[in-house]
């Protein structure tokens, strides 16, 4: 970007004194064409004056003007949510994920919005697609887009209009979830953070965060199948335990396989259900009465989607009877009375679905 900038304040064609320079235009060293008005003075591109002529080098001639001249293709970003991105060199991720995706997205970003005036955008940093494991930008030129339009809210909400709690906010690319809690800071989906605040455009207002938005694209049983089948896999007891169940109207398979659910999911380890064998005294989960299976599952399912920013302590209903939360030492207890602790692992906590978030926990919960 700087180096554009440069070139396009050096012409290469020749050295020209004021004296032979004439109306019309020229292409500079970027290749861009510079307008030039001889009129009352000469003055480059309509404002920008000539201050001081023909200060003569052993390679050329100098003009100093008055205003640093910005090439066309620059022009149209200046002043917008997308400037900040363009003009930092902690954004060249970014600005390369807006080049390579379709060109719709930079219109958007440099207009007024699809429905409103004006748009709110929230810039990851490079290091914010690094945290997310974007270690390159995808080939698919689709998904790039999808990415980036789930970063863009189609409304200007400065960050005293930020909702307070926990808020479901509808974005270009699908709905993400903000966790406002005043001075323990701003979280979109539990794992992303707003680092700064209020960088004002005329077209908006622009946020930073430290990790790229990606939105979902699995429900919560494609993930724990994932899981299940990851090189170090941590849920095919779960998976083998959900499989039993058949996916009837009203079991765990169904609920988790929902795209329109909204839905948290406490998913126990492999060594969570191994601790249950020992307990009930069976070698493993085809052991267990279908029956109480189903209701042990559904112990594990809240009707609402909450992430772990958002935990607060008290008794909270799941699909098959109550549990207690204690969100300060991080547990779940069950209908028994057994403690479960969540993970302390960042990944295992927070993984986003479709249709709801999984936690996990390190023992079975039971109803």
């Amino acid at each position: 970007m700087l180096k554009n900038v440069l070139q396009y304040h050096v012409v290469t064609a020749g050295a020209f004194k004021a004296a032979q320079l004439s109306n019309g235009s020229v292409n500079a060293a970027n290749a861009e064409a510079i307008q030039i008005s001889v009129t009352g003075g000469v003055k480059i591109n309509s404002s920008v004056n000539v201050a001081v002529a023909d200060i003569v080098g052993t390679n050329g001639v100098v003009h100093i003007v008055d205003a640093v001249m910005v090439p066309p293709s620059i022009v149209p970003i200046v002043g917008t949510i997308v400037a900040p991105a363009f003009f930092n060199k902690n954004f060249t991720t970014l600005v390369a994920a807006v080049k390579a995706a379709d060109p719709a997205v930079l219109t958007i970003l440099l207009g007024a919005g699809p429905s409103k005036k004006k748009m709110t955008l929230f810039a990851p940093t490079n290091d914010a697609f690094a945290a997310a494991g974007i270690t390159s930008l995808p080939t698919d030129k689709a998904l790039l887009t999808d990415v980036l339009k789930y970063h863009v809210i189609d409304d200007e909400v400065l960050a005293a209009e930020l909702p307070t709690g926990s808020a479901t906010i509808p974005t270009l690319g699908g709905n993400f979830y903000l966790s406002n809690n005043g001075s323990k800071g701003v979280y979109i989906n539990a794992t992303t953070k707003v680092t700064k605040t209020d960088i004002t455009a005329s077209n908006g207002v622009v946020h930073v965060i430290d990790r790229t938005l990606l939105p979902p694209s699995k429900t919560l049983a494609q993930i724990a199948t994932d899981l299940a089948f990851a090189t170090a896999p941590q849920f095919t007891q779960l998976l083998a335990a959900v499989s039993r169940t058949g996916g009837a109207s009203t079991d765990f398979l169904a609920a988790a396989s929902n795209a329109s659910a909204d839905l948290t999911v406490f998913a126990p380890t492999d060594a969570a259900f191994q601790n249950l064998y020992k307990v009930l005294g069976v070698s493993g989960v085809s052991d267990i009465p279908l029956e109480t299976l189903i209701a042990v599952l559904a112990h594990h399912v809240v009707a609402k989607r909450v992430f772990s920013t958002d935990l607060t302590s008290g008794v909270v209903a799941t699909l098959n009877g109550n549990i207690t939360i204690n969100a300060t030492d991080g547990t779940v207890t069950d209908g028994k009375g057994n403690v479960a602790k969540l993970s302390s692992t960042a990944a295992l906590l927070n993984v986003h679905g479709k249709n709801g978030v999984i936690h996990t926990i390190d023992k079975v919960l039971l109803p």
